[in-house]
């Protein structure tokens, strides 16, 4: 697997029109909020002893769909190679490569890469939902299960955004009081969801809600149509707690080490947060996604990814699901980012 994750970076000969995509992840619990300081680095090992412990790992018969993995990626490869082609002569044709914001937020590729930290913390989430609901005595399948994983996403992708705004300095990006935070961000693009994951399609508007709440002050709102007892006991659990801070960790290592996409999923990857399957198919949908010139850009790269995963039998049930959140998030979270730009 090592081997095909090399070879598949290799076969990525996408060229970049903006820098690599911010792929910041963290975890926050239901009680996170926007004014919480970090922790400590001596419970951040402790926590890492912990993860490690009880390492969230893909399912054993990921071994059978070795052979399957390299066909996947292949197939999204491609696609980016052809949907470039589509974004460069769009590009030609309105002779204008950015968006209506200046400086920092010159184009719309910064939003896309600033979302990252919201898209792969909600796959994060939904991949660690199952371990976690097992860990405190809850079922792992049927309906209440797509309830903790829907939420479990919702709130690892809402916890990323704050903790990304936190990180980046005040030069990118105006935080404050923002009048344009009344109203949630939601962009309403027409992804397709199979209807075996449709529970999954209101987790990316539930993540644009929580975080404007979150910045509002606001503690349980975005959320309140998952919130259940069950959902308070996964979020309270002991893991969640030391993935939530684990996770928060890598996001401020990584924006203060340059935002370099590729590290940081190798990281998480490394940690456990993510299988690598999973960090291979992210590899492939930032190196399209970035490059994103508008929503219906957006809206076919995310369609064409959903669609993929879903019918591909190289990943598990637990990657497809947790991918998908994900991307539910990505056609989502740049509208949220677009908007908090107000220093402009």
């Amino acid at each position: 697997m090592r081997e095909i994750r090399r070879s598949v970076r290799r076969f990525s000969g996408i060229r970049s029109i903006c820098t690599p995509a911010i792929i910041l992840v963290v975890v926050f619990s239901s009680s996170c909020s926007y004014k919480e300081g970090l922790e400590g680095s001596q419970a951040l090992s402790s926590d890492k002893r912990f993860l490690k412990e009880q390492s969230i790992q893909s399912d054993p018969g990921s071994s059978l769909r070795e052979s399957s993995i390299q066909s996947l990626t292949d197939d999204l490869n491609a696609f980016n190679i052809h949907y470039q082609n589509i974004i460069d002569n769009n590009q030609k044709r309105s002779g204008n490569s950015s968006g209506e914001s200046s400086g920092f937020w010159h184009c719309l590729c910064d939003a896309l890469e600033v979302a990252g930290a919201d898209i792969t913390g909600a796959g994060a989430g939904a991949w660690a939902s199952k371990e976690i609901a097992a860990g405190v005595g809850l079922a792992t399948g049927g309906t209440g299960a797509a309830v903790v994983s829907a939420t479990c996403a919702c709130i690892a992708g809402a916890g990323a955004s704050i903790a990304t705004a936190r990180s980046l300095s005040p030069d990118s990006i105006g935080l404050g009081i923002n009048l344009h935070l009344t109203k949630p961000a939601i962009a309403n693009l027409d992804i397709e969801y199979p209807e075996r994951y449709k529970y999954l399609k209101d987790v990316g508007k539930a993540h644009n809600i929580r975080v404007n709440d979150l910045m509002l002050g606001k503690r349980d709102a975005g959320i309140s149509k998952y919130k259940n007892p069950i959902i308070e006991n996964v979020l309270n659990s002991n893991r969640m707690k030391a993935l939530n801070r684990g996770i928060k960790s890598i996001v401020v290592k990584y924006v203060n080490g340059g935002l370099k996409s590729a590290q940081l999923t190798s990281s998480m990857y490394e940690e456990g947060y993510i299988t690598e399957n999973m960090e291979s198919v992210y590899h492939l949908f930032f190196n399209i996604y970035n490059h994103s010139a508008n929503k219906t850009h957006i809206r076919d790269i995310v369609n064409y990814y959903i669609t993929s995963v879903a019918k591909t039998d190289a990943l598990s049930e637990g990657e497809r699901e947790a991918l998908i959140a994900s991307f539910s998030v990505a056609s989502e979270s740049p509208f949220l980012w677009k908007r908090l730009n107000f220093k402009n």
